[in-house]
């Protein structure tokens, strides 16, 4: 029947249209290609990109990650292990600071010490710069999502405030050397710049959680998207309330003695230090289940990886 439709229509036009099956696989909408975001429109499924050979079959899944970009994937699960890496480290440190603390031996040779304290200013060192890298890899731009499907806005809020963490980080190291050094700074602009360097992670911590939010809707898990952004929202709100009540103390100045002693005065300050250890404290709780959610993205993106690799071999 095919080969009659053929000797009948001899016309050289009939010659460029599609085939009958060409026309069902093909997509009658913009399908922009998994890796250089090329316009596969009207293309088969069963060819190939013809921007960059990748097959045409692994762009009609969606916008899920396991059909995205396995180098794409790559780079963003190598910024969940950097990310993660420094936080093991200043775990870490925090551990071994406590434990010094608690075990002070006066018998430790003082060379031992001042080694023990290079190398633990070293791994903070580490950790600061280990971050921001993390960040920008797994914010990098998705090649096959256009400007207008991903989250630019919160992206680059994200990049900023890990930037804005590893200048005021450097900062603050170059004003404590300085210190120890014997130069003179200012209290005030060391108290300014400790609590900027606070704000800059704390927001990072924030827009990288609504950013990985994103990220949990194209696995899909739509549970641990929205256990991230609940979890964002919460420490978000302790960490403002303990840092406005800490901020009051610290204006408020040396209390005087006739106010201090007055029941009102006494009761707000009791209420203001409880504030401050109250919500510092969940501060710090809802920080680390945050991390354990950040450490599930790296599962999730692992697994995505897989997959794709798995879609892009058939």
């Amino acid at each position: 029947m095919a080969e009659m439709k053929k000797r009948i229509s001899g016309r050289s036009d009939d010659a460029k249209k599609p085939s009958e099956s060409q026309e069902q696989c093909a997509s009658p909408e913009d399908l922009p290609c998994i890796r250089c975001g090329y316009n596969l429109r009207e293309l088969s499924p069963d060819g190939r990109c013809p921007e960059c050979g990748t097959p045409i079959h692994r762009s009609i899944h969606g916008d899920l990650l396991s059909a995205a970009d396995p180098a794409w994937l790559t780079r963003v699960s190598r910024g969940f292990t950097l990310i993660e890496a420094a936080a093991v480290t200043l775990a870490s440190i925090a551990l071994f600071l406590v434990l010094a603390l608690t075990f002070r031996a006066p018998w430790i040779p003082e060379i031992v010490l001042r080694v023990v304290e290079t190398g633990l200013r070293l791994g903070v060192s580490v950790s600061v710069i280990l971050v921001p890298l993390g960040i920008f890899a797994v914010t990098t731009p998705d090649p096959r999502m256009t400007l207008t499907e991903q989250p630019v806005v919160l992206r680059r809020i994200v990049r900023g405030a890990a930037i804005a963490g590893l200048l005021f980080a450097l900062l603050r190291y170059g004003l404590k050397s300085l210190v120890t050094a014997g130069g003179a700074v200012d209290p005030l602009v060391r108290s300014v710049s400790g609590w900027t360097f606070g704000c800059a992670v704390a927001f990072t911590c924030v827009a990288g959680s609504f950013y990985l939010a994103r990220l949990g809707e194209r696995i899909p898990d739509m549970e641990l998207a929205k256990r991230t952004k609940s979890r964002a929202r919460r420490f978000a709100a302790c960490l403002v309330i303990a840092m406005l009540a800490s901020a009051v103390l610290r204006l408020s100045g040396p209390v005087p003695a006739p106010l201090r002693s007055a029941p009102t005065g006494f009761g707000a300050i009791l209420i203001a230090k409880l504030l401050v250890s109250i919500f510092s404290l969940a501060s710090v709780i809802y920080a680390l289940l945050l991390m354990s959610v950040w450490s599930e993205y790296r599962k999730a993106i692992k697994r995505c990886l897989l997959e794709a690799r798995k879609m892009g071999a058939s």
